[in-house]
């Protein structure tokens, strides 16, 4: 097999690839792209984003056509425009989620922000309560023991998590 006729076989296997994904297209995608154009101001994008799809069945079946009549000149170049169209939807379809996805992020931050700070003053109470007892409490009684009681006075449950509360309350007392 020459290397014309190998790029010929690989070029009408990636047709075939792009044929089958097209007849694939469901009214789900189909609702995503009319979702996409309703969102976009610009009427003539708008528009556009309508019609990719049957201007894709159009250039792939051009593709096949000239893959057909021997030219595979043409029919790379056909492919290579249908997959303009498909990376330039779908980077549009996709750039309203990276849109949302910073805006999440932003506000996971902020919320996380203030739950740590409401954390350390909650902490900070806590390691002082600690101090306050570890002074008066017999020696026979351990850290942990003290820091259990004022975790479950507190509301947290976990043993581990009082620890783990009023040594950052210690860390935050001692600067």
């Amino acid at each position: 097999m020459g290397s014309s006729d190998h790029f010929e076989e690989k070029l009408n296997a990636e047709l075939r690839f792009y044929e089958e994904r097209l007849g694939k297209i469901d009214t789900s995608y189909t609702d995503l792209i009319e979702e996409l154009a309703k969102r976009t101001q610009d009427q003539a994008l708008a528009q556009t984003f309508r019609l990719i799809p049957s201007l894709l069945n159009r250039i792939l079946a051009d593709a096949r056509s000239e893959l057909q009549r021997g030219d595979v000149v043409a029919a790379d170049q056909e492919l290579e425009r249908a997959k303009k169209w498909i990376s330039f939807l779908q980077a549009h379809l996709q750039k309203r989620y990276v849109k949302t996805g910073h805006s999440q992020l932003k506000g996971a931050s902020e919320a996380g922000k203030k739950r740590a700070e409401k954390s350390a003053v909650r902490n900070r109470a806590m390691a002082e309560e600690f101090k306050r007892r570890r002074a008066t409490t017999p020696e026979w009684k351990s850290d942990t023991a003290i820091k259990t009681e004022i975790g479950k006075e507190r509301g947290i449950e976990s043993r581990s998590a009082a620890i783990e509360a009023i040594n950052a309350g210690l860390k935050i007392l001692s600067g």
